[in-house]
């Protein structure tokens, strides 16, 4: 996690890439921890950006 200004950036690695998702409920539907998932709804063009 990196904190920013108004909210804080999860840092999520996938296909050996970095996305920073923010941590906001417009973007995150659901956290499952026991599952150790997250279930994101990124606006179009967000994972298209690497960090």
């Amino acid at each position: 996690m990196e904190p920013a200004p108004g909210h804080d950036l999860w840092v999520v690695r996938a296909g050996g890439r970095e996305h920073l998702i923010p941590a906001v409920a417009e973007i995150v539907r659901q956290v499952d921890v026991s599952a150790r998932r997250i279930t994101i709804r990124p606006p179009e063009g967000l994972l298209d950006l690497a960090h």
